[in-house]
């Protein structure tokens, strides 16, 4: 179960005072606040389940060690990096634009007195060189316009043979905005194909080791391998 460990009354009371949860009605705050622990620990979260099912997913193919150091990037409130670090002793960076998110990632980890995670609105990608293991994100590129020069960045920060878990949302015939589009949650790219996504990579230090089509054939899975070679196993069957 992913996500559990944010079913206690300060995290969901914190999570109540978001902008996101503001939105919504005070009689639906206030319900959430008395049923949300309960609720988050029964299901995990996000509470999405193709969400939930794609973040099972991730984890699946990441599989995090100990020792590890991992970065997520677009990590939002960052639900995958605290995951990492306090059920797989692992060392974690997360990033993300929104400072929002981030200050809420900060408060959740001082509450659960995580002392093996960093946040950042942003990372040095210099200071990193070569430093992470493995890199995980989640339905991230498709709202960056240079989503190539991004796959440069986490391989120029990954160790020789490191890994990167990524997801994007999945189109048959992607279509580029040109600039970010409100219509479709800011996305600069409706999403990628198996082949549009190998097009952006061609001439990166990346190879892909595995794909999958999951979560009700919305998302593209891939596990990429900086300077690996290609398993010799055919890829993960494609499954709805």
């Amino acid at each position: 179960m992913i996500g559990h460990y944010l079913g206690k009354y300060p995290i969901v009371n914190l999570m109540c005072q978001h902008s996101v949860a503001r939105k919504k009605s005070r009689l639906l705050r206030r319900l959430f606040s008395v049923i949300g622990p309960m609720a988050i620990k029964l299901v995990g979260y996000p509470f999405n389940r193709f969400a939930r099912a794609r973040a099972k997913e991730v984890v699946r193919h990441l599989k995090p060690e100990a020792g590890d150091k991992i970065l997520d990037f677009g990590c939002g409130i960052g639900c995958y990096v605290m995951e990492f670090a306090l059920n797989y002793a692992c060392t974690c960076v997360g990033v993300d634009i929104d400072e929002e998110d981030i200050g809420l990632a900060n408060k959740i980890k001082s509450l659960l007195k995580l002392g093996n995670v960093d946040f950042f609105t942003h990372i040095d990608h210099s200071r990193y060189g070569g430093y992470f293991d493995k890199i995980i994100s989640s339905e991230v590129l498709e709202h960056i316009d240079d989503d190539k020069g991004t796959l440069e960045k986490f391989s120029a920060m990954l160790k020789p043979d490191g890994k990167c878990v990524l997801t994007v949302p999945l189109t048959s015939d992607p279509i580029e905005y040109g600039k970010p589009n409100p219509q479709y949650w800011n996305h600069v790219r409706s999403g990628y194909s198996l082949d549009s996504f190998k097009s952006r990579m061609a001439g990166t230090d990346f190879l892909i080791d595995e794909f999958k089509i999951c979560c009700n054939k919305r998302s593209l899975l891939l596990v990429l391998r900086k300077n690996g070679r290609q398993l010799s196993h055919p890829p993960l069957e494609n499954v709805g």
